[in-house]
């Protein structure tokens, strides 16, 4: 097995790493590697210490085999690269998309999606089903812990969406895609 990372990265005692060098043609934050997969850049700002600001790459995963593709936007805020990653892919069969962590949002929008902003990267990636992540593991942030799943199902009545689209799977239930 081949782990791909952004270079930069430390590689924290895995012997398979194959860094991957970013595309920053046109302001983007993306890279691609072979047939499989692409990294594809978000809105966040990285550190993995208090001396390495912005020095490495948050990203999510772009992964196809065949005419499948999964798409895994990663720990993110909202910001138009969605709508081109939707463009450039084509539309996906499934997307992981984060719902929770947001709260304050004056502290929290330029890293966090909310529930709404989380349904219209689902819009923008055009997914044909996506699933919630990053949520109700931990107290990360001052949302109670199960409002998210509440909010996302909100706000996919009031885009006109239906709920089987995006949802938050129950611990240990399972997606056939």
């Amino acid at each position: 097995m081949i782990i791909w990372m952004p270079r930069r990265s430390a590689n924290w005692g895995v012997s398979h790493i194959s860094g991957c060098r970013p595309d920053y043609r046109r302001g983007s934050k993306n890279a691609t590697f072979g047939d499989a997969g692409s990294w594809r850049g978000g809105n966040r700002s990285r550190s993995r210490s208090i001396h390495d600001r912005d020095r490495t790459h948050w990203c999510g995963w772009v992964l196809r085999r065949g005419s499948r593709a999964i798409y895994f936007a990663g720990d993110t805020g909202y910001c138009p690269v969605f709508r081109e990653i939707g463009e450039r892919f084509g539309g996906f069969d499934l997307a992981i998309i984060p719902i929770g962590a947001y709260r304050p949002r004056w502290i929290m929008q330029p890293i966090h999606v909310d529930p709404r902003e989380a349904v219209q990267i689902h819009v923008d990636v055009r997914s044909r089903q996506s699933v919630a992540c990053h949520w109700g593991t931990f107290r990360l942030t001052d949302e109670p812990p199960g409002e998210p799943p509440v909010a996302l199902r909100m706000a996919m009545i009031e885009r006109g969406l239906p709920a089987e689209q995006f949802r938050a799977l129950r611990f240990g239930e399972s997606v056939l895609i």
